[in-house]
């Protein structure tokens, strides 16, 4: 007969202590002032944002909660999420989800701004976001030749 009380005991020991470590890493990071609201200041030159990290890092989270603050002070949000996740689905925006769709999207966002131009109007800030550019990157030559020209 097999007991596992003390395997499942030192399981949730682990766990507590994992826990426990990780409260106190983040509380020292607190304390040094690590953590602290930041503002960034959206204007003409810097109006362009590379969010990069490993897998499971959090790139799209940071990347949802900046175009819903984004979204909810009047700026037009279009999103090509070419991984194809549902990260963005509950901001209602203009989206697309794969590569190919992207390519029709972005034809439509230059047409738009191309309008914008001409009139003699002020308009509401226009933001393009392009989540995942590595499928962007593995499309064949002439079709990125056609896209980038």
């Amino acid at each position: 007969k097999l007991d596992f009380t003390f395997d499942i005991t030192l399981y949730y020991l682990a766990l507590f202590m994992t826990l426990f470590s990780l409260v106190m890493y983040f509380r020292e990071f607190y304390i040094k002032g690590y953590f602290k609201k930041e503002n960034l200041k959206l204007n003409e030159e810097t109006n362009n944002y590379l969010i990069i990290g490993c897998s499971g890092s959090g790139k799209s989270c940071l990347a949802v909660s900046i175009i819903k603050n984004l979204k909810d002070n009047g700026v037009e949000v279009w999103i090509s999420d070419n991984k194809g996740s549902h990260d963005y689905d509950f901001l209602q925006l203009p989206m697309t989800k794969n590569v190919y769709e992207f390519i029709g999207m972005l034809d439509r966002f230059e047409i738009e701004v191309e309008r914008r131009l001409s009139e003699d109007k002020k308009h509401k800030p226009l933001l393009y976001v392009i989540d995942e550019v590595f499928p962007i990157a593995c499309l064949e030559s002439k079709t990125k030749k056609n896209v980038f020209n």
